[in-house]
């Protein structure tokens, strides 16, 4: 697949672990920022650290969730909030 202009397709963490060691659910988060890894890159980011296996916190509130059989959800590159070490 190859995205145009500066659309990402970002696949979610399905769950985050607290500081208890107890795990929630995607759907349980009330947040508007979520973390998840870089799937595809549109041609037009010309960020060399936003690649295919980075882990990035998003926006979820501009994201919309990808066409099948992608799974996932795709935005701009403007829409990403932090890339996580």
């Amino acid at each position: 697949m190859k995205l145009l202009h500066s659309y990402i397709i970002i696949k979610p963490i399905t769950e985050e672990k607290t500081k208890s060691g107890l795990y929630l659910a995607l759907e349980t988060q009330n947040t508007s920022q979520l973390t998840g890894t870089v799937e595809y890159v549109g041609k037009d980011v010309d960020d060399k650290d936003i690649k295919p296996g980075v882990k990035v916190v998003f926006d979820k509130l501009n994201s919309s969730d990808a066409p099948a059989p992608f799974e996932g959800k795709i935005l701009e590159y403007d829409d990403i909030i932090a890339i996580l070490d």
